[in-house]
């Protein structure tokens, strides 16, 4: 072997084994002898670090086992402990916790998962076993378990056994017979226990818990501890025969989408969540109720298809939930339908997630109607369903360099060869909005820096375009996402353009479009409104929660504004006018907020938004909330913000003047010819028109000044009203709101109804719910004295703060009927 060997190296040792003794290796070459031992101090340290990491790992389970146990007997002892129903493999588990080296035998026959406190009946179980081994034969007691199931009464019932000292276990049957169930508390003199108790308090007050009993049985040989407790099966959630699908998106266009998919063989009860048209809010909502929504259907659906990335609605820079999390939750409630997820990624990695979460199937985004139902059809696991995966990091799309090859709408999709026109007319206008929107923010984040948003904008405008066959911009989206730059947005700006544009010349055709016929009217653009000078007049809404602010507004469409009052309203009382405004200022409903056909609709010119809307007393909905979703929707008019009183309205102006869709920003006690004027005057700014009015004199004839909000009114040393926002308004439309909705005493809505209510808020430590309302009436009538005196109390709630600002009502009620403006 040396004369094969390399001079100086030391000669290979033989292959057998690699675990030579010391005085063989020594043979061939010292050197082996370092390397042996080297190698066996490795393998000892390897061993003893996992060793060690179990330990640790084992020790972590204990010390929170024994945390979970400490605040379980403390809610017992305090009777507050309420067993918890969890899907449970009672042997897996008892199995798991007796150990491996445990020399306490299980016995199980056919026990199914049952729903089940285990750590509650551990707790009781183990006293038991820890009885069994201390009170057995000694010196090693031998200890069995039996796990059995009763199908028919749903319980499960354990044997604990011990072998016994047969003398002692003798001596306790003459002395008390073969049923010791009455022994199981009893002491003997002395105060220990008898030597047969291997139950105790915790177990009975265990199965007392667990809705169950304990018996303990003598005889000659051991004692059988019986325990037999209620433990049902888990229910099975079964679907329904009928094809029921129930589709959850994030994206609205795809949901026009979906909606279009629910024909034959799809049953009519198929449905579309969140529905079409629900606020931010609610939106996010729906989604987060969906697995609720789906298990308390009735029938339940045969099957849901989930998107993976479900974006919130009010912040779209973050996700309300995951697909996978919703199918986790549905499998976890025994839902045994079929889910299919829709993702952007199927990569191998992403489907593995999908599956592991409870899929039964995986479909990109660009996969078309007959691939839903050919997994539906199949019912088959993902690895059949889907084909061949795809490589590592494919996102169902293929990334091209040359823009010419591809059309800028697909018209051979669904939503051009299958869906009613009508149904195509929506989609396309959804499509359109949502683009819009998505391009604008897309502009947003670059000027304020938020590039980690940026790829979540991306991923919204790829469903989009996928959603309407938008098929050149989603390849430049694709194409240009890993690398994204503020020029993409206008290369995103200017395909988004020519894509409409295709569409419409696309909806307008009588003949063939493409492959297919499409015959109808062109797609009419989101809703223009009037010229200014329009022969029917503005139409003008405004929302508020408050009757005497409404009335304010009517009163200011009437006279300044001239509107057509056929068309203009002011709403916010109710939930449903709250809900349904944006719909009304579209002019999707009329001031009835019935629906409008679209070719009649028309935007409501002017929209005045109270920036605190409140419902019931508590705060429900923001103006600026409303103005984004607004500019969302493409609104073309203008809006306005009331943001309350005069320092509400200092200190929130400038924050509210940066918001989007926000033209404008006053207070509510500003004079109405002035906010006539500063309306019309946006108004045609916005509309490229020339505005030639003159502003308003200075008011004349009001009933003192302005006093300072922030400072304390003194009777007497200041003036209390100012009216002078009332100019232009007949005296008796003034008396009307005056008298009627503010200073009358006997007003349900009136300030002395809600003066007459801070006692009782007070007390409840609620005033700040009360005088926001106050201030509130007071800033549209000018009563800055009333304002005054309620940021008193604001600021310190005493008697003689709430004295004083009834003392100051009342003479600003004296001061009103000296004007002949009261009865």
């Amino acid at each position: 072997r040396s004369s094969t060997t390399p001079t100086g190296a030391p000669p290979s040792p033989p292959r057998t084994s690699p675990h030579l003794p010391l005085d063989i290796a020594q043979q061939y070459h010292p050197d082996w002898v370092d390397f042996f031992s080297g190698y066996k101090l490795s393998v000892e340290s390897i061993s003893q670090a996992k060793h060690v990491v179990t330990d640790i790992a084992e020790r972590a389970r204990r010390s929170q086992h024994e945390s979970h146990t400490r605040i379980m007997l403390r809610q017992i002892a305090r009777s507050e402990y309420e067993p918890a129903r969890v899907t449970i493999d009672v042997v897996s588990e008892l199995t798991k916790q007796l150990g491996a080296a445990s020399t306490v035998k299980v016995y199980a026959f056919d026990v199914p998962k049952v729903l089940m406190d285990w750590n509650l009946l551990w707790h009781g179980l183990n006293n038991a076993v820890s009885n069994a081994r201390k009170h057995g034969r000694r010196p090693n007691p031998q200890i069995q378990i039996t796990v059995m199931y009763e199908a028919v009464r749903e319980r499960l019932i354990l044997q604990v056994a011990n072998s016994v000292d047969t003398e002692k276990q003798a001596a306790l049957i003459r002395k008390f017979g073969s049923d010791g169930t009455m022994l199981l508390h009893t002491r003997a003199e002395g105060s220990t226990a008898l030597s047969s108790n291997i139950g105790g308090k915790a177990l009975v007050g265990t199965a007392r818990l667990l809705e169950g009993e304990v018996s303990l049985r003598f005889s000659s040989e051991k004692s059988t501890l019986r325990i037999d407790v209620s433990a049902p099966r888990p229910v099975v959630v079964s679907t329904s025969n009928k094809l029921i699908v129930y589709f959850l998106d994030d994206e609205a266009t795809m949901r026009r989408r979906y909606k279009a998919w629910i024909t034959p063989p799809l049953d009519s009860q198929s449905k579309v969540f969140p529905a079409l048209g629900l606020p931010p809010v609610e939106t996010d909502a729906a989604i987060l109720d969906f697995a609720k929504t789906v298990l308390e259907s009735s029938p339940l659906p045969a099957a849901v298809v989930l998107d993976q990335n479900l974006k919130s609605a009010v912040s779209r820079l973050e996700n309300t939930t995951t697909g996978t999390a919703i199918a986790s939750e549905l499998r976890a409630n025994g839902y045994d339908g079929i889910i299919l997820i829709r993702s952007a990624n199927v990569s191998r990695s992403a489907m593995r997630e999908y599956i592991d979460a409870g899929a039964d199937g995986v479909m990109s985004k660009d996969e078309q109607r007959d691939t839903l139902l050919r997994l539906l059809m199949s019912h088959g696991a993902a690895d059949t369903q889907q084909g061949e995966l795809p490589a590592e990091g494919a996102e169902g799309s293929s990334v091209v360099n040359s823009f010419s090859e591809v059309e800028l709408v697909d018209f051979s999709d669904f939503v051009w060869q299958e869906m009613a026109e009508k149904a195509r007319g929506e989609i396309v206008d959804e499509f359109r909005i949502q683009a819009d929107a998505t391009v604008q923010n897309l502009f947003k984040l670059f000027e304020t820096d938020a590039l980690h948003a940026i790829p979540g904008e991306l991923h919204l405008l790829i469903g989009q375009c996928r959603a309407i066959g938008a098929t050149r911009l989603l390849q430049y989206v694709l194409n240009s996402k890993a690398s994204f730059t503020e020029a993409h947005i206008k290369g995103i700006e200017d395909l988004l353009q020519q894509t409409i544009d295709a569409m419409d010349e696309a909806m307008c055709r009588g003949g063939k479009a493409r492959t297919s016929s499409i015959g109808g009217s062109k797609l009419a653009p989101p809703v223009q409104p009037l010229a200014l000078e329009s022969h029917t007049g503005l139409v003008c809404l405004a929302i508020d929660d408050s009757p005497l602010l409404q009335r304010f507004m009517m009163e200011l469409f009437k006279g300044p504004l001239a509107a057509d009052m056929t068309r203009s309203t002011a709403v916010g009382s109710t939930r449903h006018e709250q809900d349904a405004f944006i719909a009304l200022a579209l002019g999707r409903v009329d001031s009835q907020f019935q629906h409008v056909p679209l070719a009649k609709q028309r935007q409501a010119d002017i929209v005045i938004l109270d920036q605190h809307i409140l419902l019931d007393g508590k705060p429900r909905l923001l103006g600026s909330d409303l103005a984004a979703e607004l500019k969302t929707q493409r609104y073309l008019g203008v809006v306005c913000i009331l943001s309350g009183s005069v320092w509400e309205h200092t200190r929130d102006a400038e924050i509210l003047k940066s918001l989007p869709g926000i033209d404008l920003v006053t207070p509510k006690g500003i004079n109405l010819e002035l906010l006539a004027f500063e309306l019309r005057k946006s108004l045609a700014k916005k509309r490229g028109k020339r505005f030639n009015d003159q502003p308003p004199s200075p008011p004349v004839g009001g009933i003192g000044l302005q006093v300072d909000p922030n400072q304390p009114v003194a009777i007497g040393e200041a003036q209390l009203i100012d009216l002078s926002h009332f100019s232009g308004m007949n005296k008796a439309a003034i008396r009307s709101i005056l008298f009627e909705d503010c200073f009358d005493d006997e007003s349900p809505t009136g300030l002395a109804s809600l003066l007459a209510k801070l006692p009782e808020h007070a007390a409840k430590g609620e005033s700040d719910r009360l005088t926001p309302l106050i201030t509130n009436v007071a800033a549209c009538v000018g009563a800055f004295g009333i304002i005054s005196a309620t940021r008193s109390y604001e600021l310190s709630p005493t008697p003689d703060t709430r004295k004083a600002l009834w003392q100051t009502y009342r003479a600003t009620q004296a001061l009103l009927r000296e004007q002949g403006l009261l009865g």
